[in-house]
C-alpha cells in the first residue's frame, strides 16, 4: 500500500510541474485533473496524509490560488469603474462549489488531523462570502478537533476582529501564542485590535468599561506613567453586582492579562485587583450552593501555582485574604468527586500558560463528563483551599510593612519588588472572541462594520498550508477565460470529478 501511495504522490507532482508550465487555458484542466487525483488520495491514503501536506496542496493550488485570481479579476473591474457583476458571480460560484466539495470529503473522513484542516478550509471559504458567524462555527470546531493548533485560534480572532468582538479577539490571539504549535503571525493582528480601540467610545456602561480597561493595558504595554484606575474597578464592581458580566467573558479578560503581564510587573497589579474585584463581590453575595464568578478567579490562581509565582503572589496579602475570606464563607464539608472536568477547562484545552493536561482528550468526552454547577462550586473552592496553604501570610505581612507603596501602584495590593520589565511577549513595532459562551451577555459587541476582505492582512500558514487569509477556489479560469455566459450551469466540481468521487452521487 505504502508503494501505491508514493506511485500516486510521483502523479501528482508531474502534474504540478505541468501546471507551473502551463498557459492560462490548460491551467484550468490541470487544476482539475490534480484536485481530482489529490481527493483520491486522501481518500483512500488518510492514514499516510495526517501531516496535511497533501491536504495542504489542495487547498493552495486547487482553492486558494484561483479565488486570488478571481478576486482580482473583480478588484480590477472596479478600478476601471466597470460593472463587476459577472466575476463576482463567477467568484460566489466558485466558494460555493468549493465549500460542496470540502464537506464531501469532511463526510467520508474520519481522520481528526485532516479533519480539521478541511474545516478551517470551510471556515475560510464561509469568510470570502462574509458569512462570519458560519467561518467561526468552523474554526470552532476545528480548534476542538485540534486544540494544539495555534492557527485555529487565530482565525477565529480574525473574525471576532471583523466583527469588533475587542476582548474575544484578543483572547483568541492569545490562545494562538500560546497554543502547542505557536502561531506567531497573531502578535502583529493582536497589536492591532489596540489601534482598533482608540477611536471608539460607547455610551452603554459594560462596554465603556471594556475600551476603558483595554486603554489601560495598553498604556502599560507602552510602559506610559502610573494610571489611576480606581475608577474603572469601581465600574467594574457595580456591573459584576448587576449580573451583566458572564463567566466566560471575565476568563477571557483573565487570560489576555495573564500573557500580557508575564513581563510586565503594572500588568500583573492590574490581573490582581481585576480578580480582588471579582472576590470582593462574591463575598458581599448571599451564600448559595452555587457561586457565580468563581471558575475564572480559581484559573488565575492556577496560572500562579503552575508558574511558579507564588512568592510573588505572597507579597499581596489582601488578596491572599480574599481568597482565604471566600473559601470559609463558602466552604463546605462535602468531598467533589476527582472524575469530573470544569467548564473552564473544556474552553482552556490547548491553553500553554496552564496545564490541565486535556488536550489529547477528545471534546465530545471533556464536554459529557463536566460537573454540574454545585459539584463545579465545591471543586473549586477546594482550590481557593489548596492555594491560600501555599501561602505563608506571617512571613508576606511582615515584609509587606517594611516597604514603601510604589508610585505605579493605584490600590493596596503593593509588590515588594518589580519584575523585569520588558516588551509584550514577542514584540513588534506595532500590538493588535465568542465560541460557545457560559452565557449570553458574554459577548460585547463594539458597532460593528466589516470590513473589506481585501485589507485583512495575508497570514503565512504552517507548512504545508496556503496564507489563510486571502484566497482560492476551484478552476474557473483566468481573467480572459471567464465563461461568456454568467448564467452555465455547470458546476465545478461534478466537471472536476470523474464517478468515483463525485459529491452529487
Amino acid at each position: 500500500m505504502e508503494a501505491e501511495y508514493k506511485a500516486a504522490l510521483n502523479r501528482i507532482d508531474v502534474l504540478e510541474n505541468q501546471l507551473s508550465d502551463a498557459d492560462s487555458k490548460n491551467r484550468y484542466k490541470i487544476r482539475e485533473k490534480l484536485c481530482e487525483k489529490i481527493a483520491e488520495i486522501v481518500l483512500k491514503y488518510p492514514h499516510f496524509c495526517v501531516d496535511g501536506v497533501l491536504v495542504g496542496k489542495l487547498w493552495t493550488i486547487c482553492f486558494y490560488k484561483r479565488i486570488g485570481e478571481l478576486r482580482l479579476q473583480v478588484s480590477k473591474c472596479k478600478k476601471k469603474m466597470k460593472s463587476a457583476a459577472a466575476e463576482e458571480k463567477a467568484l460566489q460560484k466558485f466558494i460555493g462549489d468549493g465549500m460542496i466539495f470540502f464537506k464531501f470529503l469532511l463526510e467520508r473522513l474520519e481522520t481528526p488531523e485532516i479533519k480539521y484542516r478541511l474545516m478551517l478550509n470551510l471556515g475560510d471559504l464561509c469568510r470570502y462570502s462574509s458569512d462570519n458567524k458560519k467561518a467561526e462555527e468552523f474554526y470552532l470546531k476545528a480548534s476542538n478537533l485540534a486544540p494544539k493548533s495555534g492557527i485555529c485560534y487565530n482565525q477565529i480572532a480574525v473574525v471576532n476582529q471583523l466583527n469588533k468582538y475587542y476582548i474575544n479577539s484578543l483572547y483568541y490571539y492569545v490562545r494562538a501564542l500560546t497554543a502547542t504549535e505557536k502561531f506567531e503571525f497573531a502578535k502583529s493582528n493582536m497589536k492591532r485590535v489596540f489601534d482598533d480601540i482608540r477611536s471608539q467610545s460607547e455610551t452603554e456602561r459594560t462596554k465603556q468599561f471594556i475600551l476603558d480597561l483595554l486603554g489601560i493595558m495598553e498604556k502599560y504595554i507602552k510602559r506610559e506613567a502610573a494610571i489611576d484606575y480606581r475608577h474603572v474597578m469601581k465600574d467594574f464592581s457595580d456591573i459584576l453586582k448587576s449580573k451583566n458580566f458572564g463567566e466566560f467573558l471575565l476568563l477571557k479578560i483573565n487570560v489576555v492579562l495573564m500573557y500580557l503581564s508575564s513581563t510586565n510587573v503594572d500588568l500583573f497589579n492590574l490581573l490582581i485587583d481585576f480578580n480582588g474585584a471579582i472576590l470582593d463581590v462574591i463575598i458581599s453575595t448571599e451564600v448559595k450552593k452555587i457561586v457565580k464568578y468563581l471558575g475564572p478567579v480559581v484559573v488565575f490562581l492556577d496560572f500562579i501555582i503552575q508558574n511558579n509565582l507564588v512568592e510573588k503572589a505572597e507579597k499581596y496579602c489582601n488578596f491572599v485574604e480574599k481568597v482565604k475570606s471566600v473559601h470559609k464563607k463558602y466552604s463546605v464539608s462535602s468531598e467533589a468527586p476527582t472524575n469530573l472536568f470544569l467548564k473552564e477547562h473544556l474552553h482552556l484545552r490547548g491553553f500553554g500558560l496552564i496545564g490541565y493536561k486535556l488536550d489529547d482528550l477528545e471534546y465530545e468526552f471533556v464536554l459529557k463528563n463536566l460537573a454540574s454547577e454545585e459539584v463545579s462550586t465545591v471543586i473549586r473552592l477546594n482550590r481557593l483551599k489548596n492555594f491560600y496553604t501555599l501561602i505563608n501570610l506571617e512571613d508576606s505581612l511582615a515584609v509587606e510593612m517594611d516597604i514603601s507603596p510604589k508610585e505605579h501602584v493605584i490600590f493596596d495590593n503593593k509588590p515588594v519588588e518589580s519584575m523585569d520589565v520588558d516588551k509584550i511577549p514577542g514584540e513588534t513595532k506595532d500590538p493588535v472572541g465568542d465560541d460557545e459562551s457560559f452565557e449570553d451577555d458574554d459577548v460585547i459587541v463594539f458597532k460593528p462594520e466589516q470590513q473589506p476582505l481585501q485589507q485583512q492582512k495575508i497570514i503565512s500558514p504552517p507548512p504545508g498550508f496556503a496564507p489563510i487569509t486571502t484566497i482560492n477556489p476551484f478552476l474557473l479560469q483566468p481573467e480572459d477565460d471567464i465563461p461568456a455566459n454568467p448564467e452555465d450551469p455547470m458546476n465545478v466540481v461534478g466537471m472536476l470529478f470523474g464517478g468515483s468521487i463525485n459529491p452529487f452521487i
